[in-house]
């Protein structure tokens, strides 16, 4: 597949981007992910989690061959970049396990979402799962998401969120690549605490392959997610 234009908010500039780029980016998630999130989901001993873990441990050889260990994942500031906490914030990115209550009727659904949180219910939340999506659209997704990032201060730290809900996004647009993402959460179903991935590391978490399926493996889930966004 031929590479297309991305923003990168790293650089400030649009670079291209192909399957072969994706494999490589997919590969330093998973490392990233090894090395300062899964820790905050190991306290929880949850299945789920465990078995995110237990999916990227394959991934080690492959992961060194392109990752230079000596840059960015031995930055002091790298797992600044990453944290639990208690209430979720409209905008921002998180990880968790989820047990749904419906899940004998669901088709199929992930239990360890990776999700931008668009609103809230008196019961639950709305959201963007990224899972649903193969690695190359959540990449066309991103670059359309990047158009409503916003800043602002957050104990005492200028922070990156986006500026983002159902309305805003079918109006711009993006709803051919968002759509198949939407998901309603209930919060007495989400089973750890919430992991938050701060703006720097956005890239990182997008790519990372610890979708968790029930009912059909990951790729049946984006041969559905691809024939609704056509």
């Amino acid at each position: 597949m031929a590479g297309f234009k991305i923003f990168n908010p790293s650089t400030g500039k649009d670079e291209s981007i192909s399957d072969t780029d994706i494999k490589a980016k997919t590969k330093k998630s998973a490392q990233w992910f090894r090395d300062s999130v899964q820790g905050e989901f190991g306290k929880s001993r949850s299945k789920a989690a465990r078995a995110a873990q237990a999916q990227l441990s394959g991934f080690e050889k492959e992961a060194n061959k392109y990752v230079n260990r000596n840059a960015t994942l031995e930055d002091p500031e790298f797992k600044k970049n990453i944290r639990t906490v208690k209430r979720a914030e409209i905008g921002r990115l998180y990880m968790y396990v989820y047990d749904p209550k419906h899940k004998r009727t669901l088709p199929y659904y992930d239990v360890f979402p990776m999700t931008f949180l668009m609103d809230f219910y008196n019961d639950g939340f709305l959201g963007m799962n990224m899972h649903y999506l193969p690695p190359l659209l959540r990449a066309r997704l991103m670059e359309e998401l990047l158009k409503h990032k916003k800043s602002a201060t957050r104990r005492g730290k200028k922070e990156e969120y986006l500026n983002i809900s159902y309305q805003i996004l079918k109006a711009a647009g993006a709803n051919k690549y968002f759509k198949p993402t939407i998901k309603r959460y209930l919060s007495e179903h989400v089973r750890s605490p919430f992991a938050e991935v701060l703006e720097p590391q956005w890239e990182n978490a997008i790519f990372l392959p610890t979708e968790q399926f029930r009912k059909k493996n990951r790729s049946e889930v984006w041969s559905d997610s691809k024939a609704e966004i056509r």
